[in-house]
């Protein structure tokens, strides 16, 4: 599972490169663009403290920076209705992480990261750092493509809708479940949201990038536009998806022995009700 992954990274890189050429060959890449770019290059420096901070600080501060960066260029109504969500899921998730790693029960994880990041070599990481901050730029350019268009449609109601419940869903679940991990680090989630699925964690971040492609993808115009839209949420959709059957996979190997465990999984879905 984790090569195919890789493999699906490495194809996402590569088209954000060709769609960059080609929107420098037909002028199609603006300025604002290139700040974007910029900001995710800049936050993703991070990752030469420490290697696994790109993947959660670089994420969750390059969206709120970024976002914020999107309503300065392009102010007005529509371009608010998918930044505030964006904002207030980075915020959120920065604040989670934060916590996190000053948790006990998240220390044995930590200690792990530490070790590893040492074992990381120079050169890899300067790929990572460039491939991420790519990923993290064009996150950033739906929301951009809809401020600039400046028009609030039904679909950008929706899609901020469902950025909003995205957010708040994966807020509770992440609540819940290091709730739940401080009262038995050894134990698995089953309160909450975590009653009806087993991994709504990683549903809510599902939603939010889903939620993101039906706010922007009607300010498109053109098949490179449309492009510069899909490929990031696709992406992210794709890697919590990936996510989430990993983590199902783990947890059934290191409860399946347990009839709790067994009756919990029978009765829920992965990341819905019966799915």
């Amino acid at each position: 599972m984790q090569a195919i992954l890789r493999n699906i990274f490495t194809v996402t890189v590569l088209a954000f490169w060709v769609l960059f050429g080609l929107g420098l060959a037909n002028g199609s890449w603006s300025a604002q663009q290139w700040v974007l770019l910029g900001i995710g290059h800049a936050i993703c420096l991070v990752i030469f403290y420490r290697f696994v901070h790109v993947f959660t600080y670089g994420y969750s501060v390059t969206l709120v920076a970024g976002a914020l960066a999107v309503l300065a260029m392009a102010p007005g109504p529509a371009g608010a209705l998918v930044v505030v969500p964006a904002v207030l899921f980075g915020l959120r998730l920065t604040w989670f992480i934060w916590n996190r790693n000053r948790s006990a029960s998240y220390a044995a994880s930590l200690q792990r990261q530490v070790e590893a990041d040492a074992k990381v070599v120079l050169p890899f990481r300067i790929f990572m750092w460039l491939s991420v901050s790519w990923l993290m730029g064009f996150e950033l350019m739906p929301l951009l493509l809809r401020a600039e268009d400046g028009t609030v449609t039904p679909a950008l109601v929706v899609g901020a809708a469902v950025m909003l419940a995205g957010l708040v869903i994966e807020g509770l679940a992440d609540a819940q479940k290091q709730s739940a991990k401080q009262r038995d680090p050894a134990a698995f989630a089953r309160t909450g949201l975590y009653r009806v699925c087993r991994h709504p964690n990683y549903l809510g971040e599902i939603l939010f990038q889903a939620g993101v492609l039906v706010a922007c993808l009607g300010a498109a115009s053109g098949a490179w536009q449309v492009l510069v839209v899909l490929l990031a949420p696709l992406y992210i959709i794709t890697l919590m998806v990936f996510a989430g059957l990993e983590a199902d996979h783990d947890q059934l190997k290191r409860y399946g022995a347990d009839p709790a465990y067994v009756e919990y999984r029978a009765r829920t879905g992965c990341f819905l009700p019966g799915l």
